[in-house]
């Protein structure tokens, strides 16, 4: 046995003992061979070797020994890594090839090589009784390699391999043969390792840059795509090139970076509803914070311009009621007043923007859509109005067993509906969910008209055109602190079943007679219709201060006429009327 590129001796199976053959069998035998059936951890027959070790020297096992035989071929020819031809890169890394005649068998580092399982072949085996009572073709022995062994499982030379559960060692070894004379091998490339590693790495980075990118559903998409890819290339080389590439690690690292994945877009997605848990279960309703922690893309922080609606209220009288509280008291009445006015407001999907003393500003379609949001706003003003009532009971109780004087609180409260900006406002330190803008202002401005005109609710015309179904009533054309063009306002006065009303109708017709009388200057005609207005509503809808205002105005108008560019549009004094 010759030698190129090292000593095979560190590298093919060692054995530590030996059971030599009987002498009449040795000294009648071809050759002689070592016997080692399995060099694998688990058992299973995948790699046999064709060169074992035993104290330092090399020998062939049977079944190169069987095809050396059957050659008449003198010694084996061992070539390692490092000699002519192959690439080491300077280091001695095992055998390549063991060459036998004029057979070359490419083998792995240790010698050995990979068996190619074709499954049961019945022209392979011949049993033994056969023979004995003369009853086979000859033709089936003649001229060929024939190994003489046991299938019996109680002899132990049974093997499972990676297709079959067992296989005798015998066929095994017929298997070998053959594929040394068809040349028919399975080959672990030695790029092989390199190969998987490079692929897990490979596959790792697409499901990961997947994941982030695509989503979940389409990430899935991907995955099942390249580990299909990477077990259909593994499958292709095996079947075609006889390349044994193991796709299992590539699948296994594919599946975990897909998990891990997966579990850390959960755990963010979680986080996030979290958050937004965090950042608007305060001033939202429990609905609608839901709506955004399932689906968070609907928030879109960091200022957008959109459709609002907005209201402010406010506590009547606060400077008045004050004075009759300490600090904890007062504490408490504010406390009583704004939480059930926050529960309207969230129950009917509005968000709460901000509390200012015993003031509240809320708004609509933000940050999720409402077509209906100024209907919304208006069943929750009209039920503010009426919230008051409990506390209120309560409140002239406590002062009857004070023996002090009570006033009844009130709300007053603007609606304005227009474009504001709204999203995170304030500082990198802290900052609120706000919003902002001129429409904002204009709310803030309609809530301080509504002592002016001794209603409760005051709502612009854009407010009112959105409300339909909802019974409103014109109060003035009026310039608020700070604009200098004019704007309709209304008051709201009752949902539909007062809209439909045929006594309603008619006393807003008499009321819109009234203004276009005055409007138009016709003061005695505006007068005749104020007086049936007050016989019609004025009381019932609370309407009596609106009355008084517009008889001091007919009034101090037929004292002191108007000049030619009087409009009837009056103008606000201060921010609150």
């Amino acid at each position: 046995m010759s030698y190129a590129g090292g000593d095979p001796v560190p590298f093919v199976p060692s054995i530590s003992g030996t059971v030599v053959n009987l002498p009449a069998i040795d000294a009648a035998g071809g050759g002689s061979a070592g016997m080692v059936a399995n060099t694998e951890h688990d058992r299973v027959l995948r790699r046999l070797p064709l060169l074992v070790s035993f104290r330092g020297t090399v020998y062939p096992t049977l079944s190169v020994e069987s095809l050396r035989v059957a050659q008449g071929a003198a010694s084996y020819f061992v070539k390692s890594a490092g000699a002519s031809g192959e690439w080491s890169f300077g280091g001695h890394t095992g055998v390549t090839h063991v060459r036998v005649g004029r057979v070359i068998v490419p083998t792995d580092r240790a010698g050995r090589i990979w068996l190619y399982d074709t499954g049961p072949v019945p022209e392979r085996q011949l049993p033994a009784w056969r023979i004995m009572a003369g009853e086979y073709d000859r033709a089936l022995i003649a001229g060929n390699i024939v190994f003489v062994g046991s299938s019996a499982a109680g002899l132990y030379d049974m093997h499972p391999t990676p297709l079959r559960a067992t296989v005798s060692g015998t066929e095994a070894q017929a298997q070998l043969v053959e594929q040394m004379l068809t040349q028919s091998f399975l080959q672990r490339p030695d790029w092989g390792d390199g190969a998987e590693l490079a692929l897990v790495v490979v596959i790792g980075l697409i499901l990961a840059f997947a994941a982030m990118a695509l989503g979940a559903v389409w990430s899935a998409v991907v995955s099942a795509a390249v580990i299909a890819a990477a077990g259909g290339v593994s499958w292709y080389l095996f079947l075609h090139h006889g390349f044994l590439l193991d796709p299992v690690y590539s699948v296994l690292a594919g599946a975990m970076v897909y998990t891990g994945s997966s579990l850390m877009a959960y755990l963010r997605t979680e986080n996030e509803r979290r958050e937004i848990r965090n950042a608007f279960g305060l001033y939202m309703s429990p609905v609608m914070v839901e709506r955004l922690a399932r689906d968070p893309g609907q928030l879109r922080l960091g200022g957008e311009t959109r459709e609002l609606t907005i209201l402010f209220c406010d506590l009547r009288g606060f400077t008045t009621i004050s004075e009759s509280y300490d600090a904890e008291g007062l504490t408490s009445l504010v406390n009583q007043v704004l939480t059930p006015i926050t529960e309207i407001t969230l129950r009917h999907g509005g968000t709460v923007d901000k509390y200012m003393g015993d003031a509240m500003m809320a708004f609509w379609n933000a940050p999720l859509d409402a077509e209906d949001h100024a209907e919304q706003a208006a069943r929750a003003a009209l039920e503010i109005r009426t919230c008051l009532a409990p506390v209120n009971a309560k409140l002239e109780a406590e002062a009857a067993e004070r023996d002090r004087p009570w006033t009844p609180l009130r709300v007053g409260v603007g609606l304005n509906t227009g474009p504001a900006c709204v999203g995170n406002m304030g500082s990198r330190q802290r900052f609120n969910y706000s919003a902002l803008g001129d429409e904002v202002n204009l709310a803030s401005r309609l809530e301080g008209l509504s002592k002016l005109y001794g209603v409760d609710i005051v709502i612009s015309e854009s407010t009112r055109e959105r409300l339909d179904g909802f019974a409103t009533l014109e109060l003035d054309r009026i310039i608020v602190k700070g604009k200098t063009v004019p704007v309709t306002i209304h008051t709201l006065l009752g949902d539909k079943s007062l809209r439909q009303d045929p006594a309603f109708a008619g006393a807003v017709r008499s009321h819109q007679a009234m203004l276009t009388a005055y409007r138009s200057r016709d003061w005695a005609r505006a007068e005749r219709h104020l007086r049936s207005c007050r016989t019609r509503f004025a009381a019932e809808l609370g309407l009596a201060t609106l009355c008084d205002l517009y008889a001091e105005r007919i009034a101090t108008c037929r004292r002191s006429p108007p000049g030619p560019e009087w409009t009837g549009v009056a103008a606000a004094r201060s921010k609150a009327g």
